[in-house]
């Protein structure tokens, strides 16, 4: 195994004849062991990025939704691990299907552990545009959550940046079915344009099995969380109908004794009574889901022209919603 790493960004912009450079001891390996280095890097990076600069407006997953985000690292680091294992796996049934592909429509020489080596030097593709995606949506950050409506932002430079982003999404697709078909036409002795139809029938059969595979069963055990007997869907139908006793009564203690493991409805509850009620301080109550508290203040400073109250919002948007909005004499669509 002897991964070549002043090849690499020639992958980028001359792919045949970085292959060509590294042919004779490009292995198996060493495209397993690419596909994992950039698949890993990539989705760390654009995680961390996205984490730090959301959390930089105020927007952050920890500052905004959770103080306590142990459930929620967990859940991330099993979604990054799968997507690794996905991707790793990708490259080497790619890599053998495109093999046989080659030979038998294309007369190649079925070369599998060049291609699926050929191939983890063709992720790097993957990983600088995932770069690029995190970069602009660090840069467009504010004009996808900054916005006068309370959930669902669509103003400033929003369309301007799902423009942007839908474009390098193209052009990245592009890039990565020629570098990647240039990668089994160098593996397997055949023509460019042949190895970039065989890498596109190989991909798409792959991503299929592949989605078959990992995301059916996902979706089977979500179903049985969700609707099966005792579920989640059985709690949120107990936990909305206490919310609604719990307003309809102006009766917070209601709310206290919903059972609620993520316990969004319980404070989603308070918010409700404290709202109803025209009660700040029931709140303060609300610890877990900060997003909740700082609607709550909002929502009760606004209707009541209170700019004093809006200083308590953690999260910087809503603490600029909530002055315009509380200071008398403007209009707001709350």
């Amino acid at each position: 195994m002897a991964v070549s790493l002043n090849v690499i960004p020639k992958v980028l912009y001359r792919p045949r004849e970085a292959f060509e450079s590294v042919k004779e001891t490009t292995t198996l390996k060493d495209g397993i062991l690419l596909a994992f280095i950039f698949s890993a890097a990539g989705l760390v990076i654009s995680q961390a990025v996205s984490f730090f600069t959301t959390k930089s407006i105020g927007f952050g997953a920890y500052d905004v939704f959770f103080k306590n985000m142990e459930l929620l690292s967990l859940l991330w680091i099993v979604i990054i691990i799968f997507q690794i294992i996905a991707a790793v796996v990708s490259v080497i049934a790619v890599g053998w299907l495109s093999a046989k592909i080659a030979k038998s429509l294309f007369k190649g020489v079925e070369d599998m552990q060049r291609t699926v080596g050929f191939l983890g030097y063709g992720q790097v593709v993957t990983f600088v545009f995932m770069i690029i995606n995190t970069v602009i949506f660090a840069v467009f950050l504010k004009d996808f959550f900054s916005s006068s409506f309370y959930f669902f932002p669509f103003s400033g430079n929003f369309w301007l940046a799902w423009g942007i982003l839908m474009l390098v999404g193209l052009v990245g697709l592009a890039w990565g079915i020629y570098v990647n078909g240039t990668a089994v036409s160098a593996a397997n002795n055949i023509k460019l344009l042949e190895g970039v139809t065989t890498y596109i029938i190989s991909a798409i059969f792959v991503g299929i099995v592949l989605w078959i595979i990992m995301a059916v069963p996902m979706m089977l055990i979500m179903i049985a969380v969700m609707f099966g007997q005792g579920g989640m869907m059985d709690s949120m139908a107990d936990a909305v109908n206490a919310a609604e006793i719990a307003e309809g009564g102006g009766d917070v203690s209601i709310c206290y004794n919903i059972s609620d493991p993520w316990v969004n409805m319980r404070e989603m509850c308070i918010m409700s009574v404290a709202e109803e009620t025209n009660n700040v301080s029931l709140c303060y109550n609300i610890t877990e889901w900060v997003m909740y508290r700082d609607f709550c203040i909002m929502a009760i400073a606004i209707d009541n022209k209170n700019s004093t109250l809006c200083g308590e919002i953690e999260a910087q948007m809503y603490r600029r919603r909530c002055e315009m909005g509380a200071t008398p004499g403007n209009r707001t669509n709350s």
